[in-house]
C-alpha cells in the first residue's frame, strides 16, 4: 500500500468544498488577498491537519500534530508562536528569518514553507481580530534574545 509508506513531505488529498490548492505556505498566502485554508497530511508518526486565515501578510495558524495544538500568528511584523506545552515566542517577522525559523525548527509547529500541501481553501474576509496574539500569554522575545548572543 503505497500509503504506509508515506514520508513527511507526503500529502493525502483534502476533501474539498471549496478550492483545491497543491502548494506552499508561500502559494496560499498568494493565492487570494484574504482567505481561509485546511490542510491534512500522513506520516509513519500520525497525522497532521491545520488551519490557516490570512491577510493580506498577516496569517493565523492552528495545527494539530501528534495530539498537540500549536497555535501561530504572523501580523506582519512578529510572529507569535504558543501551544499547551511550549511557551509563547515571537519572531521578529522578516520573511528570510521567519524562513530559517520555521524550516529550521524541530518541533512540529507546522508547514515548512517549501513542502507542497494539499490545501482547502476559500476567500473571505477575515475580521483583524484574528491576527492579535492572545494577552492571557507572556511572549519571550527571540529576536531581542538571540541579537544579546550576538554581543
Amino acid at each position: 500500500d503505497a500509503d504506509s509508506s508515506a514520508t513527511e513531505a507526503d500529502v493525502s488529498p483534502a476533501e474539498s468544498s471549496g478550492s483545491g490548492l497543491l502548494g506552499t505556505f508561500r502559494d496560499v498566502m498568494a493565492w487570494s488577498k484574504s482567505g481561509h485554508c485546511t490542510w491534512n497530511m500522513q506520516v509513519e508518526a500520525g497525522s497532521s491537519a491545520g488551519e490557516i486565515w490570512f491577510d493580506d501578510d498577516r496569517w493565523k495558524q492552528d495545527i494539530t500534530s501528534l495530539g498537540k495544538i500549536i497555535h501561530s500568528i504572523g501580523d506582519g511584523e512578529y510572529m507569535y508562536m504558543w501551544g499547551a506545552d511550549m511557551p509563547g515566542i515571537k519572531v521578529p517577522m522578516n520573511l528570510r528569518e521567519l524562513e530559517e525559523t520555521i524550516d529550521s525548527s524541530s518541533t512540529p509547529s507546522g508547514p515548512e514553507m517549501d513542502i507542497e500541501y494539499n490545501y482547502d481553501c476559500e476567500p473571505m474576509d477575515v475580521p483583524s481580530s484574528m491576527f492579535v496574539p492572545p494577552s492571557t500569554i507572556e511572549f519571550q522575545d527571540m529576536g531581542e534574545m538571540m541579537a544579546g548572543l550576538g554581543r
